[in-house]
C-alpha cells in the first residue's frame, strides 16, 4: 500500500553532544529531498524528563574526560536487551512517546540514539511501527540492539558483522555509513569560512576542535607547545558553545597572530576543509565528517567509550593517526605539516571507509519499506 504524502516520520535523538543532532537533521534534509516534508526530529529524553536530561548530560560531559563513563560502557556492553536496566533505559520516555504516536500517527519512527524506538505497553501495545536504527559509531553497543527495531543502518561491514553475530539478520542490517549535511558532501572552498587576514596568511593552520561543549582535554597547553614547536604553524581553535573557555583563549593568546579562537562554527565544513589537518575528539560524526572532506584527523587522547573505539577502528584502518600525549601530538602534527602523512595507502583506505550520500540510502530504504506497510486500522488508530 502507498504512503500517504502526508505521513508523518518521527526522527528521536539525544543531546549528549551535537552529533545525534546533526545527524537527525541531515536525515529530515534527505527526507525533504525525497518528497517528505512532515518530519519531526524529538529529543526524546528532554521532552519527557527534562531534569533527568539535564543531569545526566552534566554527568556524563564530567565523567567522560576521568573515564568513569567510559567504565560504565565496557560493563553495559554485552548487556542483553531484557536485562532488568536494560529495560529500565528503554522504558525511558515511553509516556511522551506513546502520546506523540496518538497525536501524529506517523508512518515510521527513527532512531539516531540507542532508542528501541515503540513504547511497551498502553493502548497502543501491539502496533506494528516500523523503527529504524541508525547506528552514529563505528563501535557496537548492546544499547543499539532491540527487537522491536525493524532495521539497522551501520557506518561499516565490520559492525554489521557484529550485530549478526548478535542475533540479528543480516537481511535486517545495511551499510550505509552516517547521514551528514549536505555541506559536506560538497564543501567548496575551505578558505571562505576563514577571515580575510587568516586567508592572507601563507601558513598551514591545524584546526583544534574541543568538541561541541569545549571538552578536549589540555587546549591551552597543547597550543602553547606547537606554537613552539611546530615552526610557521598556525592554530584555529573552535571552542564550540564553551562561550568561557572561548573568552579564556581570546584573552589568553591575546596579540598571538598564529592564534584564533573561534566559538561555535556553523559552517565547520570550510575550516575543515582549508585546514592542513585536524585535532579532535573521537565522535563517530565527526570523523565521518573528515572522511567526506579527506582531511587528516589527529585523535588525541580519546575518551574511553565509544570514542576510544572509533579512535582504535580508525587507526587500524590507517585513516587517523592517535596522540595520548603533547610529546605525541606535536610529533604527529609536524609529520602532517612535512607532507610524511597520510600517504596514499591511508587516503585509499579513508575513501573506501566513507559511504556517500548515507541520508539518501537511509531515506530510500525507510520509503521502500513503509511504502509497502499495512495501514493501521481505524480502530488501532483511535
Amino acid at each position: 500500500m502507498p504512503m500517504n504524502p502526508d505521513a508523518k516520520i518521527l526522527i528521536l535523538y539525544a543531546s549528549y553532544g551535537d552529533g545525534h543532532l546533526q545527524v537527525s537533521r541531515a536525515l529530515r534534509q534527505s527526507f525533504e529531498t525525497q518528497g517528505v516534508s512532515n518530519v519531526e526530529l524529538v529529543d526524546l529524553f528532554a521532552q519527557a524528563h527534562p531534569w533527568f536530561n539535564s543531569f545526566t548530560r552534566f554527568v556524563y560531559l564530567k565523567t567522560s574526560s576521568i573515564g568513569l563513563y567510559g567504565l560504565s560502557y565496557y560493563l553495559t556492553q554485552e548487556m542483553r536487551a531484557d536485562a532488568l536496566l536494560s529495560r529500565w533505559l528503554h522504558s525511558l520516555g515511553d509516556r511522551k512517546l506513546r502520546q506523540m504516536i496518538r497525536e501524529h500517527q506517523p508512518a515510521a519512527v527513527v532512531n539516531t540514539f540507542p532508542l528501541k524506538g515503540m513504547p511497551d505497553s498502553g493502548p497502543h501495545s501491539g502496533e506494528t511501527i516500523p523503527t529504524f536504527s541508525i547506528v552514529t559509531d563505528y563501535d557496537l553497543h548492546s544499547r543499539w540492539i532491540h527487537p522491536d527495531v525493524q532495521h539497522y543502518f551501520v557506518p561499516s561491514e565490520e559492525l554489521k558483522t557484529l550485530l549478526v553475530a548478535k542475533g540479528v539478520p543480516a537481511d535486517n542490517i545495511k551499510v550505509s555509513g552516517i547521514p551528514l549535511r549536505p555541506s559536506f558532501q560538497a564543501a567548496g572552498d575551505g578558505n571562505a569560512a576563514l577571515t580575510s587576514g587568516e586567508a592572507e596568511q601563507a601558513a598551514p593552520f591545524v584546526l583544534m576542535m574541543a568538541g561541541a561543549y569545549g571538552v578536549l582535554r589540555g587546549l591551552r597547553g597543547l597550543c602553547a607547545k606547537l606554537l613552539r614547536d611546530v615552526p610557521d604553524v598556525r592554530i584555529v581553535l573552535v571552542c564550540g558553545r564553551n562561550e568561557r573557555l572561548k573568552r579564556y583563549f581570546e584573552t589568553a593568546f591575546a596579540g598571538q597572530e598564529r592564534v584564533c579562537v573561534h566559538g561555535f562554527v556553523e559552517d565547520i565544513h570550510r575550516l575543515m576543509a582549508a585546514s592542513a589537518c585536524m585535532i579532535t575528539k573521537a565522535g563517530g560524526v565527526t570523523l565521518s565528517e573528515a572522511l567526506a572532506l579527506d582531511v587528516p584527523v589527529i585523535v588525541y587522547r580519546p575518551f574511553l567509550g565509544q570514542e576510544k573505539e572509533n579512535a582504535d577502528y580508525f587507526v587500524k584502518k590507517g585513516a587517523a593517526l592517535a596522540a595520548f600525549n603533547p610529546d605525541e601530538l606535536v610529533r604527529q602534527v609536524g609529520r602532517v605539516i612535512r607532507g610524511e602523512w597520510p600517504p596514499e595507502s591511508a587516503r585509499t583506505s579513508a575513501r573506501n571507509l566513507h559511504k556517500k550520500n548515507a541520508g539518501q540510502t537511509i531515506v530510500s530504504h525507510i520509503l521502500e519499506e513503509i511504502g509497502h506497510h499495512p495501514a493501521r486500522s481505524s480502530e488501532q488508530a483511535r
